[in-house]
């Protein structure tokens, strides 16, 4: 796992997240679509640490501020 994560960004970012095991789960199958070389047939043992070790937390509050904006939208 060590390997095949830090091929494109450093572990540091793990403490940082949280997910449930499906969550992570499918964090993990996103980084093999972009070029992660985890073998599939790991990816269960992958998922489970990782829910393991940093699970699900509630996300923070959205950030927002005064005021109201408008977004053009084109067709």
């Amino acid at each position: 796992m060590q390997d095949a994560c830090s091929g494109c960004h450093g572990l540091g970012i793990l403490p940082r997240v949280g997910h449930s095991r499906a969550e992570w789960q499918n964090v993990v199958y996103m980084m093999i679509n972009t070029g992660a070389t985890l073998p599939k047939n790991q990816v269960a043992a992958v998922a489970d640490y990782l829910a393991q070790n940093f699970p699900e937390r509630q996300a923070p509050p959205a950030a927002g501020g005064p005021g109201s904006v408008e977004v053009p939208l084109k067709a």
